[in-house]
């Protein structure tokens, strides 16, 4: 049979009952928003918990856009810092082999030099200085 209790929190109807308290007070849970609660007993938390049912566009490309996830990385880089690929794919937070990941990030050659066959990534200025001076290539 189902409860007619209102949960206290969203007035919903959806609730069942959900075993005994220690003091043998009847417990009820309510399916809508998870609250469990006793009966008679006051709630301590007044109000509906609200949940967002949208992202806002910059929060979907922070958490999927894999140019914008590299490009924010890339602005990030200290001037007098470098770091190889596999740092900078750590401080963009994908796995290595994530799709276009290394192609996107190669995509931005002002940001990288090659010395001795390693490539190093860093602030623009510095590496267009050491490609300059001949340290980078």
């Amino acid at each position: 049979m189902k409860n007619i209790m209102k949960c206290p929190r969203c007035q919903s109807e959806s609730t069942h009952k959900n075993g005994k308290s220690r003091a043998g007070k009847q417990k009820y849970k309510c399916t809508e928003c998870g609250y469990n609660y006793e009966d008679g007993v006051t709630p301590r938390v007044a109000g509906p918990k609200v949940k967002s049912t949208f992202i806002s566009m910059g929060e979907l490309r922070r958490r999927h856009d894999v140019d914008y996830k590299v490009e924010e990385a890339l602005k990030n880089l200290k001037k007098d810092e470098f770091i190889e690929k596999d740092e900078l794919i750590k401080r963009i937070g994908l796995r290595p082999g994530y799709p276009r990941l290394s192609a996107t990030i190669d995509a931005h050659k002002e940001y990288f030099g090659k010395a001795d066959s390693k490539i190093y990534w860093g602030h623009p200025e510095d590496i267009e200085l050491l490609k300059d001076e001949g340290t980078l290539s």
